[in-house]
């Protein structure tokens, strides 16, 4: 079933979408000093404007009062995904992995019209499987599956430029033997980078770089909750009928993660992302 308002609230969240790109050639460009305050007041902010968003494009908001809902959740989820953040930049990787999990599902299931803890989701590479609890509503099947397009051309991206795949505390990692190369540090290499949700680490770096790493990958796990299906397997929900043991349910397309490809062309010490993870990791502000 074909969302038909789904390319309205795509086309609303790339306006309000902070992804203006600013001309450096006529300015100093300082690196950003960490500032957890800022930190969490961004996640609440934009997780509670996009939950919105995406209930908008999912008509899940009829009247003032759903749209407040939405924003109150949105901005406890938003919260949740900083804690998230900052237990994976501490070293808590794998609690930090779980907590991003629960938040999104309670993004996913308010925005959808479920009741916020109606179904608990896990991600695994570009699938996300969601656990129906005694508060579902809306699940057509015990265990359903959902299908990221995006995730799984960063999966295709991250595996052509690595060597090795692994379990590290609850992710796929896709590890290098050798650092990236890139231009956008004075050494020209990274010691990690993160594709999606796909962190990887070169051999030789400290805890550290896989900390930062997890940080992006709950970074993206973020930006992947607020994302509106655009095609749903199965159509309505038919609540006379009993509840299977799995279903394949929905595709996502990754429209949030277009409309955030323009950040990427900032310079890399002003980049949101890297200043979060820097900031919740290294501690510091972003290494040029």
């Amino acid at each position: 079933m074909l969302h038909h308002r789904t390319v309205a609230g795509v086309v609303l969240a790339l306006v309000l979408f902070p992804a203006t790109v600013l001309d450096a050639r006529d300015r100093v460009i300082q690196p950003v000093r960490p500032d957890k305050g800022k930190y969490l007041a961004y996640n609440v902010g934009l997780t509670s404007v996009f939950t919105l968003l995406s209930a908008v494009a999912q008509h899940q908001v009829p009247s003032v009062r759903r749209a407040v809902r939405q924003l109150l959740i949105g901005s406890g989820a938003g919260l949740a995904f900083y804690e998230a953040k900052r237990m994976a930049g501490g070293g808590r990787t794998t609690e930090g992995w779980l907590l991003a999990n629960a938040a999104s599902s309670v993004v996913e299931n308010t925005a959808s019209g479920e009741h916020p803890f109606g179904r608990f989701g896990y991600t695994v590479g570009p699938l996300r499987a969601r656990f129906a609890t005694p508060l579902a509503r809306k699940a057509v099947a015990t265990i359903e599956a959902d299908w990221s397009l995006a995730e799984t051309a960063f999966l295709v991206a991250a595996r052509r430029d690595a060597n090795h795949v692994r379990l590290r505390n609850g992710l796929i990692a896709i590890n290098r033997d050798s650092p990236w190369p890139t231009k956008d540090q004075a050494n020209g290499f990274f010691g990690g980078l993160t594709s999606g949700v796909f962190p990887g680490v070169a051999p030789d770096q400290g805890s550290v770089t896989w900390f930062h790493e997890t940080v992006h990958a709950i970074q993206c796990q973020q930006l992947d909750s607020v994302e509106p299906p655009v095609y749903t397997f199965g159509g309505s929900i038919d609540q006379s009928e009993p509840r299977r043991l799995f279903a394949f349910r929905h595709v996502r397309f990754g429209f949030i993660h277009l409309a955030n490809a323009p950040t990427f062309r900032r310079p890399y010490v002003e980049r949101w992302g890297e200043v979060e993870a820097y900031g919740l990791a290294q501690r510091t502000s972003v290494h040029p």
